[in-house]
């Protein structure tokens, strides 16, 4: 047993009930003596997941015979406990849609139960027949991963626990063949590549149910991973998970070898747009020491056939770790690098080289001391976008500092972020605050 959940009768306060999972089972247990003996009133399989993550329990005063339980999904005993059937559904549109992972449960008098969740707040005044989401608008609560835009104008993110979710006709639908954890996403002419839970699948449409397992010959599947578009080669892309494979009309390619992250995650890629024989990985995780400058950051000249390991020219990295890599797509020399973790005293957020990676100078001038995520060019421009715990910031090549991006998007983790290829407008993607859009300012393109 990993957890075990309480809860008091209210109308004969010496019973107790507890509920476990052990052996796979979820487990009711009894109390009519204030604890001090216990019997078994259910076991069963059909009650899953009762873990250290999710364990609750709760009675329902308005309906003296119910027993609700939380794990991944609600269950509802409308018996004493005798039999309980699964209440809660991942599927937008459902009567019982209410998201996954059950945080806290809590119940009224007049027989109402509200489940905590990972996606919010969800309220039934029916012993869970139906479910009514109270956590806002929209996608306030979604802890989403990636956000991709499709050709046709529709928006593509990939959100815990509810797999993906589309943007269509100002409204927010949901891709629901695939449970799971979404992540990134990249269009093709094939098709529409996604991350469900770490693998890949390759789907025709956001509207269809066809899909095949696309996923290259690697048992790693890293919780979070990425897609990037090949910048010269329309039927090329890149999957960044634990290595760097390359995908040429569906076929895959392992690219990294002689690249070793020490099994983790990487973090940063780029591939030059006017020279894409240049390219740069780098891997979660500082080195934690100036003696073991090594396995962070690589650097390829001939389109990652060999890599040179460059983590010692960039020390720094020894504590902290390289977030995003970016090159000027119309100068191979000039590359800039994020930083991840937080600075208490001198900043270290942006580092800049101009000889392609030997030497590099701090670029921070203007940023906070939080931790940065994502840093891009917007198409076509010399405009900067760096995204950090604390919001957005842009920079151009004649600016002295980074400045604030001005707008309504909360300060709060920001894990993707795209421009159109128009460069009119920004789309953000937030851990747990919604979908955002900003109209790219003029001003952000002057350079005096």
């Amino acid at each position: 047993m990993e957890r075990i959940a309480i809860c008091q009768d209210q109308t004969k306060t010496n019973r107790w009930l507890a509920f476990y999972g052990a052996k796979r089972e979820g487990y009711v247990d009894e109390s009519l003596d204030n604890g001090k003996t216990w019997i078994s009133i259910y076991h069963n399989r059909t009650i899953e997941r009762a873990d250290k993550h999710h364990t609750e329990i709760a009675l329902v005063p308005g309906v003296p015979v119910a027993i609700v339980l939380g794990t991944y999904r609600a269950y509802i005993s409308t018996d004493s406990g005798k039999t309980f059937t699964v209440s809660t559904m991942p599927i937008k549109g459902h009567k019982q849609f209410a998201h996954d992972d059950i945080r806290g449960i809590s119940t009224t008098e007049d027989g109402s139960i509200f489940l905590a969740t990972d996606g919010g707040v969800f309220m039934s005044s029916d012993t869970g027949s139906t479910w009514q989401d109270k956590s806002g608008k929209g996608l306030v609560a979604h802890q989403s991963y990636g956000l991709h835009l499709l050709p046709d104008d529709k928006i593509l993110i990939g959100s815990q626990d509810l797999g993906y979710m589309y943007y269509q006709d100002k409204k927010w639908k949901q891709y629901g063949r695939h449970y799971g954890d979404g992540g990134d996403a990249l269009s093709t002419s094939h098709g529409i590549y996604i991350l469900v839970g770490g693998r890949i699948r390759l789907i025709d449409s956001v509207t269809s149910t066809r899909y095949t397992n696309a996923h290259p010959n690697d048992p790693s599947n890293p919780f979070i991973a990425y897609f990037y578009q090949h910048p010269a080669d329309s039927a090329s892309f890149y999957y960044l998970g634990n290595q760097i494979w390359k995908n040429t009309d569906k076929k895959w390619q392992l690219i990294s070898k002689g690249v070793d992250g020490n099994n983790q995650v990487i973090r940063g890629f780029d591939v030059n747009k006017s020279n894409p024989q240049q390219m740069f990985v780098s891997f979660d995780q500082p080195t934690w020491s100036p003696s073991n400058l090594t396995q962070k950051l690589f650097r390829s000249l001939d389109g990652g056939a060999s890599w040179e390991d460059i983590t010692a020219k960039l020390g720094i990295i020894a504590w902290h770790h390289v977030t995003s890599v970016v090159s000027n797509p119309n100068n191979t020399k000039e590359v800039y690098a994020s930083l991840g973790r937080i600075d208490t005293d001198q900043l270290h957020k942006v580092y800049k080289s101009t000889d392609g990676g030997d030497i590099w100078t701090n670029f921070s001038d203007g940023l906070p001391k939080y931790e940065t995520i994502k840093l891009s060019y917007v198409p076509n421009s010399k405009v900067l976008i760096m995204s950090t715990v604390a919001g957005f910031y842009y920079r151009n090549e004649k600016m002295n500092s980074w400045k604030p991006i001005s707008g309504k998007i909360p300060n709060i983790e920001t894990r993707d972020f795209e421009v159109d290829p128009a460069g009119k407008y920004l789309y953000a993607v937030t851990y747990g605050n919604g979908v955002w859009r900003l109209k790219i300012p003029k001003k952000w393109y002057r350079t005096n």
